[in-house]
């Protein structure tokens, strides 16, 4: 880690200890790029997805794990990126130490140094293949469906043509269908069975941790990149995890959504933290109170009473611990 900490020094602290939260306990696939394209942040995950170690790669250009026929399309996203985009979910082909393509989704986010200026951009890598399974695994159930249905329908078929005068010669065709329908029952079946099989484990995957706990906590923070790290702690918890990415967003979720806890960033677009906190408490009644947690890089004494004269609840500085932010949740949730 102290290589990798050495080589994001251009990115500020608050930022950087959300990005080591990630690669010390999630395995998440992050990578950390310069303004000119060079690799400077390189996970654990990122590790195991293209087959190099940091000590391989960090300082050489992005291009090593591009696919050449991909290199313009994702130019043109960190164009967008540069002027101060957030790009979510474009697909394109990553390439491995050994050559190998895979298709994989990737979201970008712009990182700035302390003067507000552009100074590079951190990328999340996600499969499309796993992505897709689900949906592959619906398409397969919805089609075992259609076909035991059509199945069923000739079969009511053949029933009726029993019950009908038939000759010898037509009899035995009769005989014939029913034999190879029959034949055709297991392999449907099976198809069925796989299907149901394989979407009831990604369904107990995807929910174990939300069934857990009703709790909904709702996170504002306008980085996408910290979003996806928060949006894994809190998951690990086994709590419900909703994302705004500004005061706007945030305060139009809890018109519509039932929220147990509110993990509110200060440096925000438009509205600062402080400012939605003001307006959320001016919202809703005494008897509606929801706590608010402050996550900022200010940890002075008069940042806290800023943050409890606003109308939050606590806060909590960063860098931060993990123990430290689910105790300090658990506390207000319990």
């Amino acid at each position: 880690m102290n290589e990798n900490l050495k080589n994001i020094s251009h990115i500020p602290i608050n930022e950087a200890m959300m990005f080591f939260t990630s690669l010390d306990v999630f395995d998440e696939d992050f990578i950390g790029l310069t303004k000119n394209c060079e690799i400077s942040l390189w996970s654990k995950g990122a590790e195991k997805r293209f087959g190099y170690k940091a000590n391989e790669i960090i300082g050489r250009s992005i291009e090593v794990l591009i696919a050449e026929d991909q290199l313009s399309e994702f130019y043109n996203q960190m164009d967008l990126v540069r002027s101060g985009e957030i790009i979510k979910d474009f697909t394109t082909a990553s390439l491995h130490k050994d050559g190998t393509k895979t298709d994989v989704f990737v979201s970008l986010s712009p990182v700035y140094d302390r003067n507000g200026m552009f100074n590079g951009a951190v990328g999340i890598y996600k499969d499309i293949l796993e992505e897709r399974k689900f949906d592959s695994y619906q398409f397969l159930s919805h089609m075992s469906h259609e076909i035991r249905n059509l199945i069923s329908g000739i079969v009511g078929i053949i029933e009726l043509f029993k019950t009908t005068p038939l000759d010898h010669e037509q009899s035995r065709y009769v005989s014939m269908l029913k034999k190879s329908i029959d034949k055709f029952n297991p392999i449907i079946n099976k198809i069925s069975e796989i299907s149901n099989l394989e979407s009831d484990k990604i369904l107990l995957t995807e929910t174990s941790n939300q069934c857990i706990s009703a709790k909904t906590i709702l996170g504002v923070e306008d980085n996408i990149i910290n979003q996806e790290i928060m949006e894994s702690i809190i998951k690990r918890k086994g709590y419900h995890y909703i994302p705004a990415y500004n005061g706007k967003e945030a305060i139009s979720i809890l018109k519509n959504t039932r929220v147990n806890l509110i993990l509110m960033d200060i440096q925000l677009p438009e509205l600062d933290g402080f400012e939605v906190t003001r307006m959320i408490r001016e919202q809703r009644d005494r008897d509606d109170h929801i706590p608010i947690i402050a996550m900022t890089a200010f940890a002075s004494h008069e940042d806290r009473q800023k943050c409890i004269e606003a109308g939050m609840d606590d806060y909590i500085s960063k860098p931060f611990e993990l123990d430290v932010l689910y105790s300090l949740i658990e506390k207000y949730l319990y």
